[in-house]
């Protein structure tokens, strides 16, 4: 139980953490794309609109490579021409008739004309991206032609690529610090839990034990006195709840060490179609004082590799359960059958249905109607029992509600 609990607290705090870093790394990674993705715009909207003047050729053949009046060795220079000078791109530029005349790949070295003209036959639009690419196109003033600008996002992505990376390897490192951390520090966080729940446990079993010699003592003196004085109705009140203790104390027992994990499973091979037909022949005599008759489909030789006498006990909680709450002149359908898994149910009429959920009932002490179950003599803790065995069995146990009247309680393994 302890490791159990242990085992949960563990989960949910990594859980909760894997969550938090989740949230935090792919937050940090799309801003970063965002903003990567906005300084390319940027640097692109730069280069195109500060681009240097179409230059046409001269009928010599010769460019002109006069510089403009107001260009200056020692003027300012704005932080967007630093910004240009630092990227990395070519430009395409066409004459009006859409005709490549020229082809300025000096910033990118690793770009040869032949292949930037491929680049530039691949853009379809005035701007966009192509490849490891984006571009933009800048219109010549006069009608002399356009400026293709193809920006590369290389750099960047690779700058992206680094930061998820770089991420992604401190998230891991985090999550096993953190998981170190919680697993020292886990079973001192539980501890005032586990110390409750140890406590409880000896005292259940503490009561348990010191509870069966007074219930002993009692029923011994209270048979005395029936051979002496006679049966009265005063003595068989007390015989009825002195073995109506008895049984508490019994199904608590059975309660606190299943759910504690501490009840040996003697593990080994039985007929489990045999054990239900020989348990509910026990229930025959209690069946017969409300006039009830038991339906059963069990298949034949469905074997089951468990302890037989855990699951003895369950299958016994069940059918008590059903003939105490069962309405007087009806019938108790028990099932047993194999399909991908064994599946075991009993289901009975009732004169009205609990008015909670289904789930519920396997609530420790959930009384659905005290004054019924105390005549019927039920203690509110069986379905509890059957629910732990059930579990430490790798099963399953759920109740089901067919109808107005009609109740199922169903056991998969």
């Amino acid at each position: 139980m302890i490791k159990a609990l242990q085992k949960r607290f563990i989960i949910i705090s990594m859980t909760a953490i894997t969550a938090l870093l989740v949230v935090l790394l792919s937050g940090i990674n799309l801003f970063n794309i965002t903003s990567v993705s906005k300084q390319n715009a940027n640097m692109l909207d730069v280069l195109a609109s500060s681009g240097e003047p179409f230059q046409m050729m001269r009928p010599d053949g010769f460019k002109d490579e006069r510089k403009p009046e107001n260009d200056r060795i020692f003027q300012f220079k704005p932080p967007e021409e630093d910004r240009k000078q630092a990227a990395i791109y070519f430009k395409i530029c066409v004459d009006s008739d859409g005709e490549i005349i020229r082809v300025d790949t000096s910033k990118i070295p690793s770009v040869t004309e032949s292949e930037a003209k491929d680049i530039y036959s691949a853009a379809n639009s005035s701007e966009g991206k192509t490849g490891k690419f984006i571009f933009k196109t800048r219109t010549l003033p006069d009608n002399l032609g356009k400026e293709v600008f193809f920006l590369s996002t290389s750099e960047q992505n690779y700058s992206v690529l680094r930061v998820a990376l770089l991420s992604f390897g401190v998230g891991v490192i985090c999550w096993c610090l953190m998981l170190l951390i919680i697993v020292l520090l886990s079973r001192k966080a539980i501890r005032p839990i586990a110390e409750n729940i140890e406590k409880q446990k000896q005292f259940i079993t503490d009561a348990g034990h010191e509870i069966k010699t007074p219930l002993a003592i009692i029923m011994a003196n209270t048979e005395a006195l029936e051979l002496h004085n006679g049966e009265s109705k005063w003595t068989s009140n007390i015989k009825n709840q002195t073995l109506r203790l008895n049984g508490l104390m019994q199904n608590l027992l059975l309660l606190a060490k299943a759910t504690n994990g501490e009840t040996p499973i003697k593990k080994e091979n039985f007929d489990f179609s045999e054990v239900i037909k020989q348990t509910a022949d026990g229930f025959s005599e209690s069946a017969k004082v409300k006039n009830l008759s038991f339906d059963f489909d069990i298949a034949k030789e469905i074997f089951l590799s468990a302890d037989k006498n855990q699951l003895t006990s369950l299958v016994s909680i069940l059918i008590d359960n059903a003939v105490k709450y069962s309405s007087e002149n009806t019938s108790i359908k028990i099932n047993l059958k194999k399909d991908t898994d064994i599946l075991f149910s009993v289901s009975n009429k009732c004169d009205s249905l609990p008015e909670c959920l289904p789930e519920n009932l396997f609530d420790r002490f959930y009384r659905g109607d005290t004054a019924r179950t105390q005549k019927s003599g039920g203690y509110g803790i069986g379905l509890s029992a059957a629910k732990a065995i059930a579990e430490l069995h790798g099963g399953s146990i759920e109740a089901k509600y067919l109808n107005e009247n009609e109740i199922r309680f169903e056991v998969r393994f």
